[in-house]
């Protein structure tokens, strides 16, 4: 499983996307508790990101609508683009009931099966 511990050691760094808490609802009443990122890269560029985001409605304002053996949630995604005759751009989204390890390899098989295009080549 994933906690925020095994993301940090896993190079993942936090940040707060104010975006994803409705407007005027704090950190503390919202079940959105923060979001953690990683660049994935080779030697040629910058891949993609995975970004995981938590939340948490037992400590939140909706802790009285949830059962009580309800843990944290992780969700992640990425969003790979091919630009060919098409030019998309798509999420691939993953509620993370994998390990890290698995979790980043099905975001590496995805962007190799859909031969996505780097975000950014050196």
């Amino acid at each position: 499983m994933i906690d925020n511990k095994i993301l940090e050691e896993n190079g993942y760094r936090f940040y707060e996307d104010s975006m994803k808490r409705n407007q005027g609802e704090s950190l503390s009443s919202s079940p959105y508790k923060g979001s953690w990122q990683k660049k994935i890269k080779d030697n040629k560029g910058i891949k993609y990101f995975i970004s995981i985001d938590l939340y948490d409605f037992k400590d939140s304002d909706l802790r009285d609508r949830v059962p009580e053996n309800t843990n944290p949630n992780y969700s992640a995604h990425t969003q790979l683009s091919i630009m060919d005759d098409t030019n998309v751009n798509f999420e691939v989204l993953s509620v993370t009931n994998f390990t890290i390890e698995e979790l980043e390899s099905l975001f590496e098989r995805q962007w190799k099966l859909n031969e996505a295009n780097y975000y950014e080549e050196y």
